[in-house]
């Protein structure tokens, strides 16, 4: 259940504009309606085959989301008017302004997505005012608020040993992969693997020490492999060191086994990783 929704301009420097989620009517907006915030339909791509009936499958994507909200305006006329009310929604919500969309509920952690404003209409002469907002995400999925963290330990040589890591979301998320080491030096392979329905298998040969730690990401849009220079913050880029065969790990819905390996001969080199839960529908 959706217990509030908060509005972000984010081209201003305002706060957030609070709606209600429908049970309070005297507030001055209210929430009548929101469409839109199931998952997105896919596009499934076929071709035919030249012999045979029927069509195989060649791939799917999921488009853009499109949320529509319709908001009753109710002004405590002793201090206000519909077109005082209006004038607020137009400051967060004008057409082709970009806006963050954050909502609460019961069942799911706090979860926001960014778009862009399409239409903005309002009923101005009718009895009963209310304003409608049409607003285009291109990133369908909504992203927690707040990252997860999960700390580990590495593991010398052996594969057998996978820790289970259990991910929330229902849509597939890249992650931050930071590695450490306690000796002065240790340079080898390092092999990061998770195991869902198949194994996912990343490989890159580094040197990490006192003064440079392992940086993966395997977030769409933002992969990179490089070492970080903790006090000067300067990064070196070792993309050239990740084996061709690598695979970029994500974790995906339900139960993940997780693990770091190094091919040194001995040492320890504990790992934190960080993720955004991403979700499909609400």
């Amino acid at each position: 259940m959706l217990t509030n929704l908060e509005v972000f301009g984010l081209e201003s420097t305002v706060d957030p504009l609070p709606l209600d989620n429908g049970s309070a009517r005297t507030d001055p907006l209210q929430i009548k309606n929101i469409e839109g915030l199931g998952p997105v339909k896919a596009n499934i791509a076929t071709a035919l085959f030249g012999a045979f009936d029927g069509e195989y499958y060649t791939g799917s994507t999921v488009g853009k989301r499109n949320i529509v909200i319709t908001i009753g305006l109710n002004p405590n006329w002793a201090t206000q008017t519909v077109a005082e009310l209006r004038k607020i929604i137009y400051g967060y919500l004008m057409p082709k302004q970009k806006v963050r969309l954050r909502f609460q509920s019961l069942h799911l952690p706090d979860l926001q997505i960014d778009g862009y404003v399409e239409s903005l209409d309002p009923n101005i002469f009718a009895k009963d005012p209310e304003v409608q907002i049409s607003i285009i995400c291109p990133d369908p999925y909504y992203i927690a608020v707040e990252p997860t963290e999960i700390s580990g330990q590495g593991i010398i040589g052996s594969s057998d040993v996978l820790e289970e890591l259990y991910y929330m979301g229902n849509v597939p998320t890249g992650f931050v992969l930071r590695v450490n080491w306690t000796l002065v030096n240790a340079t080898g392979l390092v092999q990061i693997l998770n195991q869902t329905v198949n194994l996912q298998e990343f490989k890159v040969t580094a040197t990490i020490n006192a003064t440079s730690y392992l940086e993966i990401s395997s977030v769409i849009g933002n992969k990179y492999a490089k070492l970080v220079n903790p006090e000067t913050n300067v990064s070196t880029n070792i993309l050239t060191k990740v084996q061709g065969d690598s695979v970029w790990p994500k974790l995906n819905p339900g139960k993940n086994m997780f693990g770091v390996l190094m091919s040194a001969s001995s040492g320890e080199f504990p790992w934190t990783l960080s993720y955004f839960e991403r979700f499909g529908g609400l």
